[in-house]
């Protein structure tokens, strides 16, 4: 006989009171439903704030690396163009902070392929630190060499020069001279 009901006649045979209960029951299971919905998309985007964040902080961390970088060439370049000793300490400094920002972005990496390119990357900054060592210790080399060889012959050579000039005005040979003071002033000797 309940199969036979048609709504008209439940909304007859319903009280008002009963109206009110199944009304009330399905406004809560709505609510529920909208409720569940909204929290899901809340974590989603919790989630996504929080992948935003990694990814805003490897970015922040992989172009102070660049920096650093940058910062290690420049400095590397000024001491060999000025051979200040604090050039080549700052440019340790900037290697050290640049392996520091690697060991930074690679907290922030999750995918396996980029912790390797972070890792080779490391690798490749470590194998600067001896780059800069070998530089430091040929640039000193080079400049023992000049002091010790170059610097002393030119010295043997400008007074020989000077003693050619000597001899040249002594005997009035103006060509003699003139062709002495040019060798000196190529070698960088200028006296009057």
């Amino acid at each position: 006989m309940v199969a036979n009901v048609t709504f008209r006649e439940v909304k007859t045979i319903m009280t008002t009171k009963i109206k009110i209960i199944v009304g009330f029951s399905l406004m809560v299971v709505l609510l529920g439903v909208v409720s569940w919905m909204g929290y899901s998309d809340l974590r989603g985007t919790a989630e996504g704030v929080v992948e935003y964040r990694r990814m805003a902080l490897f970015n922040t961390a992989t172009s102070d690396l660049v920096a650093s970088m940058n910062l290690f060439e420049s400095q590397t370049y000024q001491y060999l163009a000025t051979r200040d000793e604090q050039q080549i300490k700052n440019a340790q400094t900037s290697l050290n902070e640049a392996l520091g920002k690697v060991s930074q972005a690679d907290s922030y990496v999750v995918l396996p392929e980029r912790k390797k390119i972070l890792t080779d990357l490391k690798t490749q900054i470590t194998a600067l630190e001896e780059f800069r060592r070998k530089i430091l210790t040929a640039n000193n080399d080079a400049y023992e060499q000049y002091s010790n060889g170059v610097q002393p012959a030119v010295r043997d050579l400008s007074a020989k020069l000077m003693l050619l000039a000597e001899q040249a005005r002594k005997a009035q040979s103006e060509d003699g001279a003139l062709l002495i003071t040019t060798a000196m002033e190529q070698v960088g000797v200028t006296r009057s």
